[in-house]
């Protein structure tokens, strides 16, 4: 077991953004957003942090996309159940 979680550690300290980039939409905050080459968890604090399902992605304080909640749990192995996804009601 323990070996099991060194492995899903590495994995998510490894993984970016970048990997789960999306087309930026307009209109989407840019407070909060990642930085292009932060890591995916990074990204997954501030969205679970902030009810967020999606945050924007900038690169010099510009907006260069966005990355969705539920493809990040997915990237580093996590999945949502369907009542996340749809997030508070």
């Amino acid at each position: 077991m323990r070996s099991h979680l060194f492995w899903v550690f590495q994995i998510m300290r490894r993984r970016k953004v970048d990997e789960i980039l999306l087309p930026y939409e307009d209109g989407m905050p840019l407070d909060p957003s990642v930085k292009i080459g932060d890591r995916i968890i990074t990204a997954i604090e501030l969205m679970v942090g902030n009810n967020l399902k999606q945050i924007a992605v900038v690169r010099n304080q510009r907006p260069v996309g966005m990355v969705r909640l539920e493809d990040a749990f997915k990237k580093i192995g996590l999945t949502m159940t369907e009542e996340q996804a749809r997030g508070p009601q």
